[in-house]
């Protein structure tokens, strides 16, 4: 990881700010992109700027991220220091944190650029350590969830990331259903009038589909656009990269509910999942 040269100084700024203040988490992004996996990955950041400036406001964050963090030395005295955490470990420190009343913040403008994964291969293992982590932790800090004790981070944080996987999962299940009953519904078509008889498909405003489903996916597009200008606004991102976006939709809505089925799966059945 490569830090920026006034990221130090900028991160400091906040603890002199604040002198509650006990950790906070740098901006990070993906340094120099070159394969597929690292320009998907490099959207991904942009948006994270974003939501992770929004959760430093409303003093829920949810990780101080291993690539950059500072922290008062009096938090290891408090909490701590790292644990093996499933290999998440800098996300349960963080959920510690919050756990003792900790005040962690997020600096978005201390930027550090780290390299991605360069392979799909090496980001869904990554990947699905990071989402097997974070569903043991969550076992371990259950009593955190829905719990107005520890504010934003349980009655928001918490449950708003265990909301995305369920989203996730339903919407990628249900495309899968969708596209399989229209495959076996054409093939049955042709069976039955042969295929000079189908009518296929064409565009017509018209008939534009505006069942719920389609308007709640026409949401989530629209608001991770916004997330994506607003995070390279945040971190003062000049660069061009919007044709990378089309890497980062087909990336994480395929790849996504891959590691997140098998980290169930591995924590169901007790089965590790290794750094790498």
């Amino acid at each position: 990881t490569k830090i920026n040269r006034d990221a130090l100084k900028n991160a400091a700024h906040y603890f002199m700010k604040d002198k509650n203040l006990m950790a906070l988490g740098g901006t990070v992004l993906i340094d120099k992109p070159k394969t597929i996996a690292q320009k998907a990955q490099e959207i991904e950041y942009e948006v994270f700027s974003f939501t992770k400036k929004m959760l430093g406001k409303a003093d829920a964050v949810f990780v101080v991220p291993g690539a950059f963090s500072v922290f008062r030395k009096e938090v290891f005295q408090i909490v701590g220091g790292y644990n093996n955490a499933h290999n998440l470990e800098d996300i349960e420190l963080t959920i510690r944190m919050q756990k003792a009343g900790l005040k962690v913040r997020h600096a978005h403008d201390a930027i550090v650029w780290t390299k991605g994964p360069d392979t799909i291969k090496k980001l869904y293992k990554q990947r699905l350590r990071w989402s097997y982590g974070f569903i043991m932790n969550m076992l371990d800090y259950k009593a955190m969830l829905f719990n107005r004790k520890y504010k934003n981070f349980g009655i928001f944080t918490l449950p708003m990331t265990i909301f995305t996987y369920i989203i996730l999962l339903f919407v990628f299940m249900y495309s899968v259903y969708k596209v399989l009953s229209s495959i076996i519904e054409t093939i049955y078509k042709i069976y039955l009038v042969g295929i000079g008889q189908i009518n296929w498909p064409t565009f017509d405003t018209f008939f534009i589909n505006t069942n719920i489903y389609v308007i709640m996916a026409m949401f989530l597009y629209v608001s991770f656009i916004l997330q994506y200008i607003f995070g390279r606004e945040i971190s003062k991102v000049s660069k061009k990269n919007f044709w990378n976006i089309p890497y980062f939709l087909l990336m994480f809505s395929f790849l996504a509910p891959i590691w997140v089925l098998k980290s169930i799966y591995s924590s169901l059945t007790k089965k590790k999942v290794l750094w790498r």
